[in-house]
């Protein structure tokens, strides 16, 4: 049976790769994305200031807005587990 792989905590990746953007690096993400169309600056912010995945993020849409999503949660009715937002990268 096949099993899960595990994400293990850390600042970097199984291949040595850091994970997170420094202090600087977050900056220069910041700036750079006053210089792309609304939507984009919007997306980028969004991953900078709260840390989600991309794919997180992109699951939220306009449509998904409502009382139940108070905090950034999906909607009680879904079945994808409870938290920021569904991890659809798996």
């Amino acid at each position: 049976m096949p099993t899960r792989h595990r994400m293990e905590l850390g600042l970097y990746d199984a291949r040595g790769q850091r994970k997170y953007l420094t202090t600087a690096e977050r900056a220069a993400f910041l700036t750079a994305a006053e210089e792309v169309p609304r939507e984009v600056r919007t997306l980028c912010g969004l991953l900078a200031h709260t840390g989600c995945r991309l794919s997180e993020a992109l699951w939220l849409t306009a449509d998904r807005e409502s009382r139940e999503m108070l905090g950034i949660m999906p909607p009680q009715a879904s079945p994808q587990p409870q938290g920021l937002c569904p991890d659809t990268s798996a």
